[in-house]
């Protein structure tokens, strides 16, 4: 001890020859400094002055940068800075690196922590006294505590560590139980607020919110579930390898805190039941605010999808106008539904053919307007080309070469055709031509010749619709069940922009030329002009075509101009649905409740990236009130 000792005294005398300067630093900003500095050894031997060579001693004096980037991270002047090195510089030099007093924590930690129930990192709640207003204990200390041993996932991998749960006296008090992240009462967990640096994800897990902050910029630019490295030395009494279910989660109370913190609302949770079913009731209440509120804020403006302007107005003066675009287009990923068209009630299970209120359906015979009753161990009726559809049905879906295409089918990240016409098999959508071969050809009946088609597995939802601004903005999703109808698509927008003083002065549209007839006398939609996608007028839509030609031609809207070139970007959907497309592969086994929630839940994500991406670009993008609403 007498070097450490000697040391100590010399680093006292030393900093009361600075007194004048140190006289207003505290201990922990000495430490501070200490710290950072050990950290900077390398820099500040790499900018020793050429007259100090003596590397077995510390540098005399800090070179201007060093002084000045040491200034800034304490908050404080580079005189303080200098008198701090001249007074500590031993120390610091002497000292070890942050790696190395990590390394050297863990392993006493490891060594004469745990018998004890230390670790390097105990998760305690956040404050140690009831906080229930109605118990009579409140503000008491807590002393009954619970140690669980429980794995810490951080961005090194996995530690090992202890969860305490303190509880609130049942004699005596209201036998709360607070945790890390939450209290339990009454069976519920009631989460504290605002989304945590620990988030618990299960009985024994717990991972930083960096690593899953990871996952999710995975999940959002790269159309992947991330996995996690796991420590394989830790003796503990269960495994520590990261399961996918970890990370969907992990994912999942991430989105919820995260939307609760957004709203200045706390998460409530079932304390008990199956850990697979406790978010489903929150999800769901989540889903449903979205369908009400929109994903994304119909206010937004920026450069990219606004323009303001002048033009003469009606009392001959000119006067500021603002026109501002977006566009909605469909992509083909979905989920399991009920067989029976356009039917939005959800299976029980995914391995279901028909909801729980379709379910007789079972007893009938599975080609399409046919109503007899099927015979026991099949799925039609006694017909024998019903039978034969049945029994190629089958035969198809075990041979080797469906088998194969299925699974590229499922390899798919991202679907090219944003239509959805062709891009699921007939074994993909369970479905089966009536007639004498794999060809398409023609069932003879009475009324003529007739292609009838056999539903004998279950269905898909059609395609997911989206709307945004030109910017690349989203402010709305839809789930298309039986097809992208253009009553589905109005329906969509007038949800969506639910007063007609917020619609935008123009909706783009690959079918606009369709969407606009049946709009054309909806009071809705009459100060909003419905041009086809350029690309799409020029390749897909016929010059014959007059209603078209004079009501969708992107042209003949001299505001969507600026000079020779186009001002909104009216192709942002299709490349949004490029991005959109490649979580077909990881959604198209979900339940309609978990479908949506990620979802949603990529697209506010993916609208933040936009949103920053715009501050950077000096769109000015922003929240602003439209003319029309004065």
């Amino acid at each position: 001890m007498a070097p450490t000792q000697l040391l100590l005294v010399d680093m006292l005398e030393e900093l009361r020859k600075s007194e004048a300067v140190l006289n207003d630093l505290s201990v922990s900003e000495i430490i501070h400094f200490i710290t950072i500095a050990s950290a900077l050894k390398n820099e500040i031997e790499h900018h020793r002055q050429l007259t100090d060579q003596d590397k077995a001693k510390p540098p005399k004096f800090l070179s201007d940068t060093i002084a000045i980037v040491l200034a800034r991270m304490l908050e404080t002047s580079s005189n303080h800075v200098n008198a701090c090195w001249s007074a500590l510089c031993d120390v610091v030099w002497a000292g070890t690196t942050t790696e190395e007093i990590a390394k050297i924590t863990s392993q006493l930690f490891k060594a004469y922590g745990l018998e004890h129930k230390f670790t390097e990192r105990s998760l305690f709640p956040p404050q140690h006294a009831c906080i229930n207003k109605a118990c009579p204990r409140e503000g008491i200390r807590l002393t009954s505590a619970d140690h669980r041993h429980v794995v810490l996932y951080t961005s090194s991998g996995a530690v090992p560590a202890f969860s305490v749960h303190l509880r609130c006296h049942a004699s005596n008090g209201c036998s709360t139980t607070y945790h890390h992240n939450y209290y339990v009462q009454e069976g519920k967990r009631f989460y504290y607020g605002g989304v945590p640096d620990v988030i618990q994800i299960g009985e024994h897990h717990f991972f930083e919110r960096q690593v899953v902050e990871m996952w999710q910029g995975l999940m959002l630019n790269a159309c992947s579930i991330g996995r996690h490295p796991s420590y394989s030395d830790i003796e503990w009494p269960f495994q520590t390898e990261v399961r996918t279910e970890h990370v969907w989660d992990a994912f999942t109370i991430y989105g919820l805190l995260d939307y609760h913190t957004e709203r200045n609302e706390y998460l409530i949770l079932p304390h008990t039941g199956a850990q697979q079913n406790r978010f489903d009731e929150a999800m769901m209440k989540q889903n449903e605010h979205m369908i009400l509120l929109g994903i994304g804020d119909i206010t937004h403006r920026c450069k990219k999808c606004a323009h303001i302007f002048k033009r003469p107005g009606i009392t001959g003066t000119d006067e500021w106008v603002m026109v501002n675009a977006a566009i909605t287009d469909g992509v083909t990923i979905g989920h399991p539904c009920c067989a029976t068209h356009n039917c939005k009630n959800p299976l029980e299970s995914n391995r279901d053919r028909f909801c729980h209120g379709c379910g007789f359906k079972e007893g009938v015979c599975s080609v399409k307007e046919c109503d007899n009753l099927v015979e026991s161990g099949h799925k039609t009726c006694s017909i024998e080309s019903h039978r034969n559809a049945e029994k190629r049905y089958f035969d198809r879906g075990q041979a080797m070469f469906q088998l194969r295409a299925q699974l590229e089918r499922a390899r798919v990240s991202n679907p090219t055709n944003s239509f959805g016409v062709g891009e699921s098999s007939d074994m993909e959508m369970g479905e089966e031509d009536v007639s004498d071969d794999d060809a398409h050809q023609n069932l003879k009946t009475e009324e003529g010749n007739k292609k009838t088609k056999a539903q004998f597995g279950r269905k898909r939802t059609h395609n997911e619709q989206i709307l945004l601004y030109t910017c690349g903005y989203v402010i709305g999703r839809a789930t298309c069940y039986g097809s992208e109808s253009l009553y589905s698509v109005k329906d969509f927008v007038r949800g969506v922009f639910r007063d007609a003083s917020t619609m935008p002065s123009y909706i783009f549209y690959d079918n606009n030329c369709g969407l606009s007839k049946i709009v054309k006398n909806e009071d809705h939609f009459s100060k909003t002009g419905l041009p086809v996608n350029v690309f799409h007028f020029k390749s897909k839509h016929k010059e014959t075509d007059k209603w078209c030609q004079e009501n969708c031609n992107p042209a003949d809207f001299p505001e969507l101009m600026d000079g020779d070139k186009w001002r909104f970007n009216s192709s942002i959907a299709e490349q949004t649905n490029v991005w959109l497309g490649g979580y077909h592969a990881i959604v198209r086994e979900m339940g309609v409740i978990k479908y949506n929630f990620f979802l949603d839940r990529m697209i506010v994500l993916r609208n933040r990236a936009v949103l920053k991406k715009l501050e950077q670009d000096k769109q000015q993008p922003c929240v602003m009130a439209d003319p029309r609403m004065s």
